[in-house]
């Protein structure tokens, strides 16, 4: 294959019209990689899709029956594909207020799961910081790419999803940190970064500066998730209660700051259940944490 040549405002992409860079076209004008339109369900007309990249980034397109697109053509598809991408940033802004159920976001993120693997020098970082292969599978830490494309679609409305559900807004390369609530769901995730420039934790979430309404990771109460990790038997059900000192009546917890590794690994070590909150604002999220006590029924805290 020729050498390729970025699309640009001169050399838009064939298949979606878009000029940012992210597509391909090559010398020989018979092969294009196009990185928004990744499957042979598009129906580009006069175009072939003919398989995904080595790393599935791309859709490998190339021209049917060897007839260019009239001017005409290519502004009816800009159109539509500008048609379609408003419609959906049209739909946010009116249900922008409205949060994905605990058990409907857990199904789905479950399924984005299982499109995952987790990269080697990640899972070492995790082992660096204390946990087993065991805990880190309970957990379900998997990597993501920058704009990790996905084999299966996903709805926009999920918080990380981007706008065409193929594809997800991570920014950077990294893993992602599942976060439980109470009932063992998985609520949503923080980012942690495998740069060391740069923010090295964030929040998975669909709110974009072109999506000022996209979904956020906070639950339909209007808080931020908190992380809520038990020992040893991490993937199972709701947390268990540990019973501490029985003539003083109190149950003992751990507090920390963080959603990443800390609150699990701090879970193993101290053999407690632990709630971890992003920079330890659990006054940030006071419903969420008085929810979650009192679902457990602890109704004393042991400070460590």
């Amino acid at each position: 294959m020729s050498n390729y040549t970025p699309t640009n405002r001169s050399n838009p992409c064939p298949i979606c019209e878009k000029t940012n860079g992210n597509c391909r076209t090559f010398e020989d004008g018979e092969n294009i990689l196009c990185m928004t339109f990744t499957d042979q369900f598009a129906q580009v007309p006069n175009f072939k899709f003919i398989g995904l990249t080595d790393d599935r980034l791309w859709g490998k397109w190339v021209p049917d029956d060897n007839r260019t697109l009239t001017q005409a053509e290519r502004e009816q598809r800009r159109q539509e594909l500008s048609r379609r991408r408003q419609e959906r940033i049209d739909a946010e802004n009116q249900c922008r207020a409205e949060a994905l159920p605990a058990v409907e976001r857990d199904r789905l993120y479950r399924q984005l799961l299982a499109q995952l693997s987790l990269h080697p020098s990640d899972r070492e970082d995790l082992k660096r910081r204390g946990l087993t292969d065991e805990q880190i599978g309970a957990v379900g830490y998997k990597s993501v790419e920058q704009w990790q494309r996905l084999d299966q679609e996903l709805p926009h409305t999920l918080p990380g999803v981007s706008l065409d559900g193929r594809s997800l807004i991570t920014p950077r390369s990294g893993y992602l940190c599942p976060i439980r609530d109470v009932d063992g769901l998985i609520v949503g995730f923080q980012l942690r970064s495998r740069l060391s420039d740069g923010p090295r934790y964030s929040w998975f979430t669909g709110k974009t500066k072109k999506r000022p309404n996209g979904p956020t990771p906070h639950t339909p109460i209007g808080e931020l998730p908190l992380s809520v990790v038990k020992p040893f038997d991490i993937a199972q059900g709701p947390p268990e209660r540990i019973e501490r000192d029985a003539d003083s009546g109190c149950e003992a917890i751990a507090l920390v700051e963080g959603l990443g590794a800390k609150p699990v690994v701090l879970a193993q070590k101290l053999g407690l259940l632990t709630l971890g909150s992003a920079g330890g604002m659990f006054a940030a999220s006071a419903k969420t944490l008085k929810l979650t006590l009192d679902q457990l029924g602890i109704k004393n805290i042991e400070f460590y």
